[in-house]
């Protein structure tokens, strides 16, 4: 009920909890402790370096989740611009479409005609991604990862709801009582002997085949959520500077769009260079290579109406058929912002390749322009021209 709204907000954060993870520490019962804690060794005369390091480290800890952050702003009307370490940066609603212009998808979308998805506000695990996991320096901040015992399983789409180390950190870092852990993030009660120095719970099984299907996991919602370049009209497209490059291997990507001056990874390739393999063991040894193809139609996803069909249709097709076979999912489509991309990919195990469908294969949202483009130019696509067999299915 402010008469004032501030029009940024930077907002401390506890960067080692990727996104989806929630996490809101009781920062009360933090600092007073703290507090306590800061007065006892100042009038003992022990601050030392490491006493020092280890406050910086447990007031960032006991900070909320990145994703917590997000959802309680956004109701408010802020939106989320970028993560720089320690810090979210939120805009408010009223000047945050005049800060987007200067981000690099908004450029994109404004020289290379695209849609207006290209230019919204990055998803929390892209702003997260970019502003803390991938930059150089934050193995060396403060050494939080290494305190909180960072665990890649925390990668999961799906969040570490429930996971052994996830409450481990809770417990040692985030000041809740044993009710809220066990409500709210279906922690079980503590075991004898476990505290800060205690070493992560053995897992059953092959525990580096788990964290290796995990960020696999993780690195298909990234690909995923690739924008086009501004002269492409289809994405995932490749930087400029691997376009100019030679490619010595066509079966890894195709520049040869009619229309379009970018390139695209054609199945199993993936990331910015095409470089990366993406094949599983159930297609190695067969004999013809075979996709499912979903094609989209125009407006479907901004009103929100496929999202839930497509994901539904994906998970049902894993459990009763894909799940044998791991075929490779190509959706064609003609507007999905970022978000949904990642929605789509987290919905299911599936293997899924995103393709943008340019305006001259789709001009209209008539019902001969979709089975224009099903019954002639889909197959003239790269993405299934070295196909044997493709199935199409609609959500």
């Amino acid at each position: 009920d402010s008469m004032t709204m501030a029009r940024l907000v930077y907002a401390p954060i506890n960067p080692v909890l990727p996104p989806p993870i929630q996490a809101e520490p009781n920062f009360t019962k933090f600092w007073v402790n703290h507090r306590n804690w800061s007065r006892v060794v100042h009038k003992a005369g022990t601050l030392d370096g490491a006493r020092l390091l280890e406050s910086g480290q447990r007031y960032f800890l006991a900070q909320c989740s990145l994703e917590s952050t997000y959802r309680m702003l956004k109701p408010i009307g802020y939106e989320l611009l970028h993560v720089e370490f320690f810090f979210a940066v939120f805009a408010h609603e009223s000047v945050a479409k005049l800060l987007h212009r200067h981000r690099p998808p908004y450029a994109k979308a404004v020289l290379g005609n695209l849609p207006a998805s290209a230019s919204k506000a990055p998803t929390p695990f892209e702003a997260w991604r970019r502003g803390w996991y991938c930059a150089p320096l934050s193995r060396y901040a403060l050494d939080l990862e290494a305190r909180a015992s960072f665990d890649p399983m925390w990668l999961s789409p799906q969040g570490a709801t429930g996971s052994p180390s996830f409450c481990r950190f809770l417990r040692n870092f985030a000041w809740l009582n044993e009710t809220t852990l066990s409500s709210t993030h279906s922690c079980e009660a503590a075991a004898g002997g476990d505290d800060e120095g205690g070493q992560p719970t053995a897992r059953r099984g092959d525990a580096t085949d788990v964290i290796e299907t995990v960020v696999r996991e993780r690195l298909r919602a990234v690909w995923a959520q690739d924008v086009a370049h501004p002269v492409a009209k289809i994405a995932p497209v490749m930087p400029y500077a691997d376009r100019v490059h030679r490619w010595g291997d066509p079966r890894q990507s195709s520049c040869s769009l009619p229309g379009a001056q970018g390139c695209i990874c054609l199945p199993p390739f993936r990331g910015p260079a095409c470089s990366a393999n993406d094949e599983v063991d159930a297609g190695a040894d067969r004999p013809f290579s075979a996709a499912i193809a979903y094609v989209l139609e125009r407006g479907a996803c901004a009103d929100g109406a496929a999202l839930p069909m497509l994901a539904l249709a994906l998970q049902s097709l894993w459990s009763n058929f894909n799940a044998r076979h791991d075929y490779p999912i190509l959706v064609f489509y003609t507007d999905m912002d970022q978000a949904t991309r990642d929605s789509v990919v987290s919905a299911s195990p599936n293997r899924v390749w995103f393709y943008r469908i340019a305006n001259d294969d789709h001009s209209g949202a008539s019902s001969n322009a979709i089975l224009r483009f099903k019954s002639s130019l889909l197959f003239q696509h790269p993405a299934v021209a070295s196909i044997d067999f493709l199935w199409l299915l609609d959500p």
